[in-house]
């Protein structure tokens, strides 16, 4: 059995359900230093010690050492393989790194910090123990192009996500209301706006007024001054701890998947599909290669007042207070869409069935977990060859 070590200070929903379900022949070893996960914690809440590190440590120092020694720990020497998720390593391993969103990641997506570090990246990239870089979507592909050579790019892996089935328990028989599901984050109230929360409320509001027999279940920190505004008997909103129990029970409950958000999430997106749901959402950064317009969902054109970030760096600024801003405004126009989506998918029953069952089969398919196993076992004995 061959030792892959996987470290991290908090470790991506995603990464736990592949350090949970290894390909064969293959153990993670997970290194957690609980100590300093709780440290970086209480320093990412502190607004002034952001502040300080944004404005006046960052501005006088580089700080991409800072980045990659606080959040790495060093292999166990038993490990065989080092399997890192948006981190460099620099240890005399083979090594292997997966980037769930963008390449930024290797400078605490900072943009201005990668350009500044981007011959360094490229070298430690170009190590002979860099065996891999396994990305998710094509268009993660297109930002390595506009930054990095093409010895870099020959390890490029494009690897579709996926995470275990879900266990599928008989839907609701004979249930009168129509049920709409937002999953959000309960920590990170910018996340509500994100992932689209604010589009959900305006446009479930407006299906209200014309259909009495559906409901939203908002999962997600909803700001105070947001629920005041929305605060309607036919929404339900969850901002506690739920086990996953419930969660997962909220997903096979559901008749629709309601998630317009500004660009692709991705365990949210994998386990909406693996519950078999018709999803509505915007035609961002990568969405399209989840979403197929029209057979497992709807696919909508985003507002044309949101500055987004061009293709080429698409997560930059989103983290930005200024660009969140623009996210709390609401774009009639783009209600609408959502609008018009929704109306179809409540009225047609076979069509809400329809694309759901199409959702099953993808996540089954593209997105199966035996077909990624499969694939990253094969790229795992390479690297240790």
């Amino acid at each position: 059995m061959k030792k892959v070590y996987c470290f991290g200070v908090g470790l991506h929903t995603y990464v736990k359900k592949l350090v949970e379900n290894p390909p064969k022949g293959y153990k993670f070893i997970v290194v957690q230093n609980e100590k300093k996960s709780n440290i970086i914690s209480k320093l990412k809440k502190n607004k002034l010690i952001l502040y300080l590190y944004k404005e006046v440590y960052q501005k006088a120092f580089n700080s991409f050492n800072l980045i990659n020694n606080i959040f790495y720990e060093k292999s166990p020497k038993d490990a065989d393989l080092i399997f890192s998720h948006g981190q460099l390593v620099q240890e005399e391993k083979p090594w292997i790194v997966e980037i769930l969103d963008t390449p930024t990641s290797f400078a605490g997506y900072d943009l201005k910090l990668f350009r500044k570090n981007l011959r360094k990246i490229n070298k430690i990239l170009a190590s002979r123990w860099c065996k891999k870089i396994i990305i998710h979507t094509s268009i993660v592909r297109r930002e390595f192009e506009n930054f990095f050579s093409k010895e870099i790019l020959k390890k490029i892996e494009l690897l579709p996500p996926a995470i275990p089935p879900s266990k599928i328990i008989e839907k609701r028989k004979n249930s009168k209301s129509i049920i709409f599901l937002f999953m959000g984050s309960i920590n990170n109230p910018d996340d509500f706006y994100s992932k689209g929360g604010l589009e959900v409320l305006e446009t479930f509001k407006k299906l209200s007024k014309r259909y009495d027999n559906i409901k939203l279940v908002m999962r997600a920190k909803v700001p105070q001054n947001i629920k005041e505004r929305y605060l309607l008997n036919n929404i339900e909103y969850l901002e506690e701890t739920l086990p996953m129990a419930r969660i997962q029970q909220l997903y096979r409950d559901a008749d629709i998947f309601f998630f317009p958000g500004h660009f692709y999430f991705l365990m949210a997106t994998l386990e909406a599909m693996s519950f078999g749901l018709p999803i509505i959402a915007l035609d961002r950064h990568g969405v399209s290669e989840f979403i197929i317009d029209g057979k497992n969902g709807f696919l909508v054109k985003p507002s044309e007042k949101i500055p987004y970030p061009p293709v080429e760096t698409p997560y930059l600024g989103v983290r930005s207070k200024k660009f969140i801003n623009h996210l709390k405004v609401i774009d009639p126009i783009v209600v609408n869409r959502l609008y018009n989506r929704a109306a179809r998918l409540i009225e047609n029953k076979n069509l809400r069935e329809k694309m759901g069952a199409e959702s099953l089969k993808i996540s089954n398919t593209k997105f199966s977990l035996e077909k990624r196993n499969k694939r990253l076992k094969e790229i795992f004995d390479a690297a240790l060859k």
